[in-house]
């Protein structure tokens, strides 16, 4: 296990250029959330987009009013507002660079002679 901490500036740099739509009003809070934080096992690019989503499902969606008032289970809630996390977080990175995911490769097993 792997883990990692993000000075501010890493985190201010990278959020700019990832999420270069993101309005300023969310910035402080979200580098603050990626750098006071000890990652296992994630890079920055995985911290960024695990703060994101949660404050943006936390605090810019219908998720918390799911749970205590309709008593939806977690899983229910994230299902419900989904979509919303996916449009708000494509709004948030227009004008981001492309970034094409390389296959991971799969080794080939030889049999056992």
């Amino acid at each position: 296990m792997i883990i990692r901490k993000f000075d501010r500036e890493t985190a201010a740099e990278y959020l700019s250029l990832e999420y270069p739509a993101c309005p300023e009003e969310f910035k402080s809070e979200l580098i603050h959330r990626i750098a006071d934080r000890d990652w296992k096992d994630a890079n920055l690019p995985k911290a960024t987009g695990i703060v994101v989503s949660n404050y943006i499902r936390h605090h810019l969606t219908v998720y918390e009013p799911l749970l205590k008032r309709y008593s939806l289970t977690r899983r229910e809630a994230r299902l419900w507002v989904s979509d919303r996390v996916n449009e708000i977080t494509a709004q948030w990175r227009k004008g981001a660079p492309v970034r094409i995911k390389k296959k991971k490769r799969r080794r080939s097993r030889k049999p056992k002679s």
